[in-house]
């Protein structure tokens, strides 16, 4: 058996790789429209899995976000843009941030060295909130993105004290 746990790419990879032996998948988006699978109740072939159907997930994240943070109004989204689910991702929170009347922007990370110069541009653009993508490079980071994080709300707390001085 191959487990392909680093999303599409890798499910992908190990369907190039053979139609025999048993492949079993974990990913984000839907693996009927990436052509994974033939059905999610009748998977045929040799692949089956798991699907977080994390794009949908994403109103909820923000509904989450939301009551987290609910002043504010502009809301960084962490994304990698080599993610295939990409597309998906960014169109389910733009579309569930609108709802709920929050703005967002995109701040991308290709690597994890690339990390640090992403959270650079949510400082400066002040952004409330930050969104993490579901992506596998983001996986084993949270220490990082955490301290990152409260660097950005400590930065909006500083901003915020030149404004009352």
């Amino acid at each position: 058996m191959i487990a392909a746990t680093g999303d599409i790419a890798s499910a992908r990879a190990a369907q190039w790789a053979t139609t025999s032996i048993p492949i079993v998948f974990t990913v984000g988006a839907d693996p009927v429209a990436f052509g994974l699978v033939t059905s999610l109740s009748r998977p045929t072939g040799n692949a089956t899995g798991v699907t977080l159907f994390s794009s949908t997930l994403m109103a909820k994240r923000l509904e989450f976000l939301r009551d987290v943070a609910p002043d504010a109004q502009l809301i960084a989204m962490l994304m990698n843009p080599d993610n295939l689910n990409y597309r998906v991702a960014v169109e389910a929170a733009e579309g569930a941030a609108r709802t709920l009347g929050r703005q967002t922007f995109l701040a991308h990370a290709k690597a994890l060295g690339d990390i640090d110069a992403a959270f650079e541009t949510i400082v400066r653009k002040r952004a409330g909130a930050v969104l993490v993508a579901s992506d596998p490079m983001f996986l084993g980071q949270h220490e990082k993105l955490a301290a990152l994080g409260i660097a950005v709300s400590q930065s909006l707390l500083v901003r915020a004290d030149d404004v009352i001085q």
